[in-house]
């Protein structure tokens, strides 16, 4: 247990006498498990896309949680794809424990603009904007309880695409996951 949960434990149990009930998130942020990425595509022209890769570590079990997307003037479509093989290229996402106390960076490994080579399409959700093409909110997949405990050592690809009718569109997507070691 890290230092920060042991002192958060040793106050409420020794100083209030009370139970603490922590939610299961909150109990992996304060371990240092959760982590989070938040991309900003840039303009995507209509009809376009970006890909987005996700690289699992070799052990360990990375459980995916919903993925919110919003854009600036568009409709964009977010799909999570099980990759067929190595995405191409890409620049690395920063990556940030949700403890900041923690230094622990994770090990799934993010980069953006990469080339996508196919897959088995696990889900797909439509944005929102800020625009005048929908609601104005933003989308995400199913609901807070709809997680995907990825596969060890595989690629997943999120793609971002503008379906929407206006020449272009800047995504934002944000990320969370947590890491649990087996």
């Amino acid at each position: 247990m890290h230092k920060e949960a042991q002192v958060l434990e040793q106050y409420h149990y020794g100083n209030t006498g009370g139970l603490v009930i922590l939610t299961a998130d909150q109990h992996d942020i304060h371990q240092g498990r959760m982590f989070r990425a938040t991309i900003v595509t840039g303009e995507i022209a209509a009809g376009d896309e970006i890909n987005i890769s996700l690289k699992t570590p070799d052990s360990g079990h990375v459980h995916l949680r919903p993925v919110s997307i919003s854009s600036t003037e568009n409709i964009l479509e977010l799909s999570l794809i099980e990759s067929d093989g190595v995405p191409g290229g890409g620049n690395a996402v920063p990556v940030y424990n949700m403890n900041r106390h923690i230094t622990d960076l994770g090990k799934l490994e993010i980069k953006f603009n990469v080339t996508h080579l196919g897959g088995v399409y696990l889900e797909q959700i439509i944005s929102g904007t800020n625009g005048g093409q929908t609601t104005r909110n933003g989308g995400e997949s199913n609901n807070r309880y709809n997680e995907y405990i990825l596969k060890e050592n595989n690629y997943y690809i999120l793609k971002v695409k503008n379906i929407g009718t206006i020449a272009g569109t800047t995504g934002y997507i944000n990320m969370q996951w947590v890491e649990y070691e087996i």
